[in-house]
């Protein structure tokens, strides 16, 4: 790089003049011609625009214009800057103030057709930073995402780390002695736009000490080599997602090596698994690593540790903690004995070819915290005894072929923060207790004869980010109180009604 001097100070150059105190400018080209245009803030809170009339290379900026585009003014020491926050290709609008705020307004419109939208105050969790705050972002740690930093005036400078994307393994330990090519866990999003598609890479970069040690099939994390806790304790591997759109962000994991006993699998689980293997077809699974090899006509359980290193199992000690099967070709009904899983935290049977009934017995998962049988065959009534999973967290029975109504029981489930009953042939109407899920972020019922009118009482689910009820037959207004729904994403899906 060439040694950078500056020359002669200059006041208001390019046709600029003076707009009041405090003056605190930011460039962006916010009309899309490729030059940039100067946007200033100043002690009485207005958001000054000059357009540049002139090139990249030779600006003349033109008359100054107070609040343009939908921008909105603060009562005191106004402090803009632009970022294109939420990736679609235009820049949206910060602000900071006097009292400390982050105020934003998203573009809803194109890089060269700007319009904003509402005041958001503190949005995608940011917070008060005292008063003065200046905010700038960037993308400060290489991950793709913009970081924000903001200066006050105490001097400091805050930092809030960009966290859209965070990517999530299902289980971070791998107990010893497990079979080569065994399964970690697996990936996952949090990611707000539903309509993403995700894949996952090892990646160099820092902590990718012992990525050679692994292997990402899909979504799941494979060891290499059979662990040993003695030998090594712990992994450190660095992993990249990246979406449809292109975005990518990556992520360091701790894997750690349990040091475990060579129990038995409890006998309590011993019998679910083979129940499991036997009636779902599990010789012609797509994926059947150890199950296969495993003598089922023994009345002596495997040990816990040889269990851990089937496919999709996860065992914590000696009991079974997640079943993982999705898109295996098991076909046949849901054993019953499933039930008896009692440490189960996670039962994924989706895509696969499942039919005949739930099992009431499934009530009995007490531990659960993720049931997805979506995309299978299923029928029957949804099991009341759903609404007794007090840690369910995560519910999909999406694309099946259940009937009769949605059970008022489901409305019980404090802890849901994803309900998705869609495409199914539910009747009767939204019960209205399912206004009482305040954790719920995804509430997606469409594709259903569902009758009646739209419950006021969703408007109480404040944290919703995504609604799904078109294709029903619901009658009636949509209800006002749906305007408390601020973090949704669009309107709600009602079309086809």
């Amino acid at each position: 790089m060439s040694t950078v001097t500056f020359g002669t100070l200059q006041y208001n150059p390019f046709g600029l003049r003076n707009v009041g105190q405090y003056s605190s400018p930011t460039l962006a080209d916010i009309d899309g011609d490729g030059d940039l245009d100067l946007f200033l803030g100043n002690k009485n809170g207005k958001i000054i625009y000059f357009k540049n009339k002139g090139t990249a290379s030779a600006p003349t900026f033109g008359t100054p214009k107070n609040n343009r585009f939908g921008l909105t003014a603060v009562n005191y020491s106004s402090k803009p800057t632009f970022a294109d926050i939420d990736g679609d290709g235009d820049l949206d609008f910060f602000l900071g103030e006097y009292h400390g705020l982050i105020i934003y307004q998203e573009n809803q419109g194109t890089a060269s057709s700007t319009a904003f939208g509402r005041v958001q105050i503190n949005p995608f969790g940011l917070a008060d930073v005292g008063f003065d705050s200046s905010p700038t972002l960037a993308d400060l740690d290489g991950d793709g995402l913009l970081d924000l930093l903001v200066g006050n005036s105490d001097g400091k400078i805050i930092y809030f780390k960009n966290k859209s994307l965070d990517i999530e393994l299902s289980d971070s330990s791998i107990s010893e002695n497990s079979d080569e090519g065994a399964v970690v866990g697996t990936f996952s999003i949090t990611d707000p736009n539903n309509e993403d598609t995700f894949t996952y890479q090892l990646v160099a970069g820092a902590g990718d000490t012992d990525n050679a040690a692994f292997t990402i099939d899909g979504d799941e994390l494979q060891i290499n080599s059979s662990p040993d806790f003695e030998t090594q304790s712990s992994y450190s591997i660095r992993v990249q997602t990246t979406s449809t759109a292109g975005l990518s962000y990556s992520e360091i994991f701790t894997i750690n090596v349990k040091d475990v006993n060579e129990d038995l699998l409890d006998s309590k689980d011993y019998q679910p698994m083979k129940a499991l293997y036997e009636g779902t077809g599990g010789a012609d699974w797509k994926k059947n690593r150890g199950w296969v090899d495993w003598d089922f006509k023994s009345k002596t359980p495997p040990k816990a540790s040889i269990v851990a290193g089937w496919h999709g199992v996860r065992v914590s000690g000696n009991r079974v903690t997640g079943l993982f099967l999705s898109n295996n070709q098991l076909d046949g009904t849901i054993p019953k004995e499933l039930g008896n899983l009692e440490n189960l935290e996670w039962l994924v049977l989706s895509n696969n070819q499942l039919d005949g009934s739930i099992p009431k017995e499934l009530g009995n998962l007490k531990n659960l915290v993720v049931l997805n049988l979506s995309n299978n065959f299923l029928t029957g009534n949804i099991i009341t005894e759903l609404g007794d999973l007090e840690n369910l967290g995560w519910l999909s029975l999406y694309n099946n072929q259940l009937t009769g109504g949605i059970p008022t029981e489901l409305g019980d489930l404090k802890k849901l923060t994803s309900l998705n009953l869609g495409q199914n042939q539910l009747t009767g109407g939204i019960p209205t207790n399912l206004g009482n899920l305040n954790n719920l972020i995804l509430l997606s019922l469409f594709r259903n004869p569902l009758t009646g009118t739209i419950p006021t009482t969703l408007g109480n689910l404040v944290n919703l980010i995504d609604l799904r009820l078109s294709q029903n037959s619901l009658t009636g207004t949509i209800p006002t109180t749906l305007g408390n729904l601020v973090n949704l994403k669009g309107s709600p899906w009602t079309r086809t009604n």
